[in-house]
């Protein structure tokens, strides 16, 4: 928009230079050394025109751009081409140097309008970098590792893969609450078809759910929660894998949860201590939502809240189920992969499609299919394993 207004701005001083130049040349009764009559446009004196008005017209625009571009004192065609200091030449002398003036004048504004529309469509990017700058350095003056720098770098680039920093506070704070939660909506779209439990709940639930969710980036290696520790947190998994490492079998893999997944239900909803530590597989973007804000969601869904409340009572009895195992058996035997949300995530359906087609899962003409929570523990985690990640059964 800035620059359309300027573009007719031009124009409109072009038209109204060109007009104004050419009526000063009449109001003196066309002077011999006018720059109309010396281009040959206008007869000295009569001011009969010699070529056609549209031809007139556009030198006279000419004239104007050249004021405004600050040539206005070259010879023809370039500009005025007086030698005297009396007469005619006097009157347009001054003329041409107030054109000129007015010229600088737009011209700095055009420069100024330039760079602020330069500038201003640069914020979030130049934003990001300062930011980056400021890190590099603070890195430096702590001369922390280079593998601890590549990793925070890393996280930079991974949680504002656009190179572009918002203050998404600030500019939410100036809208109105529904077009906040639309923006907020907008924002999960992906992950809402992800998650089983958002994907069946009432759009209002997820529209609300929006405005306590947190965006976090974790890379690969990370803990995103320790075992033991207290929690108010419930985590979404956007994109990518992470692993469930249990201390009672010496922090083995027991299971991968990828898109769609959500963990941490124990410690907000339970009020337990966490069960198990979460560790990213490979560069994984969640959500966060915090267990106040959760708790006042699901206050309003009864029916939500009941599930939640189910899957985490499972997962917990699952964990201490695994305990006992692995005192009985000396931690052989490993989590059932079956999760009454987590089978309808893209990720436990891709595993089973994965492992039918690799030919692993029990033959599918011979037998009908044997599902997961009726299999052994052990065969149950390594078809899953084999699955998802292409590990030969027993392999860690």
């Amino acid at each position: 928009m800035k620059l359309l207004r300027l573009f007719v701005a031009m124009l409109l001083l072009t038209h109204w230079g060109s007009c104004m130049l050419i009526l000063l040349v009449r109001t003196y009764n066309y002077p011999r050394l006018s720059w109309a009559v010396l281009w040959e446009l206008l007869e000295a004196g009569s001011g009969r025109p010699v070529v056609s008005v549209s031809h007139a017209y556009s030198w006279g625009c000419y004239k104007t751009l050249l004021l405004v571009v600050g040539q206005g004192y070259l010879d023809f065609p370039s500009g005025q081409a007086c030698h005297t200091t009396t007469g005619w030449c006097l009157i347009e002398s001054w003329t041409t140097l107030v054109g000129m003036f007015l010229g600088c004048i737009f011209n700095a504004y055009a420069v100024a309008s330039f760079t602020a529309m330069i500038v201003a469509s640069n914020v979030s990017t130049q934003e990001f970098e300062e930011q980056l700058l400021r890190t590099n350095e603070y890195m430096r003056s702590l001369h922390l590792p280079s593998e601890l720098r590549d990793r925070i770098r890393e996280y930079y680039h991974h949680r504002w893969h656009e190179g572009k920093i918002f203050d998404e506070t600030l500019i939410l704070e100036r809208l109105n609450p529904e077009l906040c939660m639309e923006i907020l909506a907008y924002k999960i779209r992906e992950l809402v078809p992800k998650v089983p439990i958002l994907r069946t709940a009432s759009k209002r639930f997820s529209e609300l759910l929006a405005k306590s969710m947190d965006p976090q980036v974790y890379v690969e290696g990370e803990c995103v929660v320790s075992e033991g520790e207290r929690g108010d947190t419930l985590y979404f998994i956007d994109k990518g894998l992470c692993e469930i490492l249990v201390a009672a079998v010496a922090n083995e893999v027991v299971r991968v949860l990828g898109d769609g997944c959500f963990f941490g239900e124990g410690a907000v909803i339970l009020k337990l201590k966490r069960t198990a530590t979460i560790r990213s597989k490979h560069i994984m973007s969640l959500y966060c939502v915090k267990a106040e804000d959760f708790e006042n969601t699901i206050a309003e869904y009864p029916d939500v809240s009941s599930y939640v409340e189910r899957i985490a009572k499972r997962r917990v009895e699952r964990i201490q189920q695994l305990h006992i195992n692995a005192r009985l058996s000396n931690g052989t035997e490993l989590m059932d992969a079956e999760d009454d949300e987590d089978v309808r995530t893209p990720l436990f359906r891709a595993a089973n499609t994965r492992a039918h087609n690799l030919g692993r899962t029990t033959k599918m003409h011979e037998t009908p299919a044997v599902p997961l929570g009726h299999m052994g523990k052990t065969a149950a985690f390594n078809r899953f394993k084999t699955a998802m990640l292409g590990v030969a059964p027993g392999a860690k």
